[in-house]
């Protein structure tokens, strides 16, 4: 989402490292704003909402990178947990009324798809009773639309860290790998229940060489999950 660099990165190490839980706030409060605010006109956003919920469509469950019990107990939080716990119960990030918004700004029915309402007027000129139908046509098409989008799990307990290993930011690519090489497990016959045949999303908060997220990988696909992929707030280019 995010480059992990300059000013960024220096709230990064205070989050995780200078026991500045707050700060949660800030990264949780700028996922919801890539998804939830219009950003497809803007030069400087990679991703639109619209891009963004089609790709959480793809998922069941989304999971936090969880962290070793002693690790947890001397830093006092996990940071991804905490940030996406927010996003998830603070600003809602399964409100259809959002996406509901986002497809009424781009979607026109075929009947009408020479002209556009601009500025909430009504460019053609049928009567009325037509002005009624195209309306009706409209918010029947975002309703399909909208019921083609599931709702994703939030989740936190279906990995566990079963090896607390050092920092990652003090490695190198292969001592990453290395490091995390069965640092994780499936946390209990339940959560394998939930996993079974479900596409699971991972949330992070830094994706540098990929090793973390592989290896979680790894294990949610021999525990029976049917796909996995990755949701991070930084990469470290």
């Amino acid at each position: 989402m995010f480059r992990y660099e300059g000013e960024l990165r220096e709230i990064f190490l205070k989050y995780k490292f200078r026991d500045k839980s707050y700060l949660r706030e800030f990264f949780a409060d700028s996922i919801s704003r890539l998804i939830t605010e219009s950003n497809s006109n803007s030069k400087n956003n990679k991703i639109s909402n619209k891009k963004v919920y089609n790709f959480l469509n793809q998922y069941d469950i989304i999971t936090p990178v969880p962290l070793h019990s002693k690790r947890k107990l001397e830093r006092g939080y996990n940071q991804a947990e905490q940030v996406l716990k927010l996003v998830f119960e603070d600003n809602n990030i399964n409100n259809n009324q959002a996406f509901k918004q986002i497809l009424k700004n781009n979607i026109k029915p075929e009947k009408y798809s020479r002209s556009e309402p601009i500025k909430g007027q009504i460019e053609y000129k049928q009567n009325k009773y037509e002005q009624i139908e195209y309306e009706q046509n409209r918010y029947k098409q975002i309703e399909n639309e909208q019921n083609k989008y599931k709702q994703i799990e939030y989740n936190n307990n279906i990995l566990e860290k079963v090896k607390n290993i050092k920092p990652q930011s003090t490695k190198s690519g292969a001592e990453r790998e290395q490091n995390t090489k069965n640092a994780f497990r499936i946390k209990n016959e339940n959560a394998k229940k939930i996993i079974k045949q479900k596409n699971v999303l991972i949330f992070d908060d830094i994706y540098t060489t990929g090793s973390t997220f592989n290896e979680c990988k790894r294990v949610l696909l021999e525990n029976g999950a049917k796909s996995v992929g990755a949701f991070m707030i930084a990469k470290d280019f």
